[in-house]
Parts: C-alpha cells; structure tokens; sequence
C-alpha cells in the first residue's frame, strides 16, 4: 500500500477510500495533495481488485477548497495562472476519470474546490448539517475544475447559475432537495449510510459498472444518435464478457453466479 503525505488511501475488499488529509487547513487543496490524489486515482483505475473509490475528509470538514497560501503568490505573478488552473483541473478531473464509480462522502463544509471534487464524483452522500457550495463568487473567484459544466447536467442551467453566481452555503438538506445528493445522512450518521449505500456497487461486477459508467458519462455530451450508438456498442462489448456470459448460465440453471475476480480486460474501452 502507498504512503502518502497529505491524503490517506486505504482499500478493504473491493472498495478503495481516499481521505483529504490536512484537517488543520480544513483539507485545503494543496499541489502536493493534488499531485497525490492523482497518484491514487491511478492506483484505483488500475487495482483490478477495486469496484468503488469513495473520497472523504479527515477532521471537521470535507474540503474547503484550495490552499490559498499557495494560490496568492501565483495570482500576483500572473504567469503561471493558466498552470495553476490545469494542475486543479487534472487532480480533480482525475477523480471522474478513474474509470471506478466515485463517491463523495461529506460532512462539515464542503466548498469551493470540496465542491467542485462533489460534482466531479459519481455520487455523493452528505449529512444533513454538512456547509455545502461553491462559495467562490463570495471572493470574487470562479470555479475552474468542471464544477460548471457537470453542475448544470446535474440540476439545470437555472438553479446552476443561482449556485455559482451567489456563491451561497446550503445545508446538506437542501443540497439533497436539489438532486445533488444520492442519499442524505443524519448529523453523525454518515458512516453508516455510506455503508448501506455502497452494496448497491460492491456486489456488482467491475467489468459490468465500468461499461455503464463509460455510456452514461459518453451520453452527457453526445446528441441522441450518437448516444445510442455508444449505448448499444458497450452493451454489445458487455454481452460478450464472460461476466454476461456467467451471469445468464447461472440463471438458466438456477444457481448462483461464480465471477471471476477483476475487469475483463480484452473488453473493457481503451479510457479504463
């Protein structure tokens, strides 16, 4: 298992948690965590023994966005601005491209670049007193690691523009209201609903839950054709894996399914 400095990757059975890993600056987004929870997202995509990849915060908070310490000196030099923002980018963009389902498990505040990681994963669970927003209009700032995009898919154009534009903090009850949230947790209680949540993955097949998380995300930006074509293409590679074979014979004969363990490879998109 890799050692880390600022997030912390453990993995039990088929599910990998990563954990933000500076409580004493809320678990603000430093290069150094970016570049290892980048590592880790590797790690994930590769590990053939991994379904799920669930991202959650160490101490009082989820994330309060970036490390600011850092972000200062870059904005008054101006040079390195556009880098700065593609390093932000790819470490949280690497969360969604993982090829794994990802679940945001939040509480305290999640903000600003927190956020942003929430949009970015597949899923999220909060409880209901999290702080949650993208609060960086309240410092004049934007979002810049594809909270903009993926939040007008998730809840429209309207209430997207509300969010980003005001930079207001909602409650975890509220933020469920919305459509953001898969599930909503009692105060204290995100463990276990976390818990009863992740069967619903783990006792899935990889082979199975990377090709549908390969046509839906494909579907988000394709016109309907194209969508269907994608659609019907991952079914067709789906159907051919000896998972879907597996499966069938084990209901035409009344048993249950022996999968085998990992992806099967020879299958599976060039992306995973």
């Amino acid at each position: 298992m890799k050692h880390y400095e600022t997030i912390i990757y453990e993995k039990k059975d088929s599910v990998a948690t990563v954990t933000l890993n500076r409580p004493k600056y809320l678990n603000s987004l430093s290069r150094q965590l970016m570049s290892e929870v980048t590592d880790a997202m590797e790690v994930v995509r590769t590990d053939q023994d991994v379904k799920v990849v669930v991202v959650r915060g160490a101490g009082r908070g989820f994330c309060s966005g970036a490390y600011l310490d850092e972000v200062l000196p870059i904005l008054k030099e101006r040079s390195q601005i556009i880098e700065m923002v593609r390093m932000y980018g790819k470490g949280i963009g690497s969360i969604r491209n993982c090829g794994k389902p990802s679940i945001a498990a939040i509480h305290g505040y999640c903000t600003a670049g927190g956020f942003e990681i929430m949009c970015n994963c597949d899923f999220a669970i909060a409880t209901e007193d999290a702080k949650i927003g993208d609060f960086h209009m309240k410092r004049s700032l934007m979002a810049g690691a594809g909270a903009i995009p993926l939040l007008v898919r998730i809840i429209g154009l309207r209430k997207a523009k509300e969010i980003l534009m005001s930079g207001r903090l909602m409650s975890g009850k509220e933020v469920y209201e919305l459509g953001m949230l898969n599930r909503l947790a009692p105060a204290g209680k995100l463990d276990e609903t976390l818990n009863e949540f992740l069967p619903l993955f783990t006792e899935r097949t990889i082979t199975g839950l990377t090709h549908v998380k390969f046509a839906t995300e494909s579907a988000m930006d394709a016109d309907l054709d194209t969508a269907n074509a994608v659609e019907a293409l991952s079914c067709a590679s789906l159907l051919a894996s000896r998972d879907a074979q597996e499966a069938v014979d084990a209901f035409l004969h009344n048993r249950d399914a022996d999968f085998p363990p990992g992806i099967d490879w020879s299958l599976t998109h060039g992306r995973y």
